[in-house]
């Protein structure tokens, strides 16, 4: 499980790595939720803070699928796996201090189960 965590978060930043100066050292999903918020809204506030949202959720989206064995459908947007991960943490709001990556890929993979 350790280097799951490891390898998202490496994914993580290697996906965003254009806004790697404006990252806010917090990366709870209390400090990203607004900016994911914002992102769905499609807000015209905190565009950083989107595009940092966006970024991990993009690579989460990608990555999931390929190498963490989630089911998404074969035609699943960013869009939905972002709704999908905003809808799973707002659930959540206990486990808001957890760091927003690792709640992302418990979202995802909740979301679309692999067949056993």
């Amino acid at each position: 499980m350790h280097k799951r965590h490891a390898i998202v978060a490496a994914l993580a930043l290697l996906g965003q790595q254009e806004f790697a100066l404006a990252q806010s050292p917090d990366a709870s999903a209390i400090a990203m939720m607004p900016n994911c918020r914002d992102l769905i809204n499609a807000s015209g506030r905190n565009g950083v803070g989107q595009a940092e949202c966006l970024g991990i959720v993009r690579t989460m989206h990608y990555f999931a699928r390929y190498y963490f064995g989630a089911c998404s459908p074969e035609r699943s947007t960013v869009g939905q796996t972002l709704r999908v991960i905003v809808s799973y943490i707002d659930q959540r709001p206990e486990r808001m201090h957890e760091r927003f990556e690792d709640l992302a890929l418990e979202a995802i993979l909740e979301a679309w189960p692999c067949p056993r």
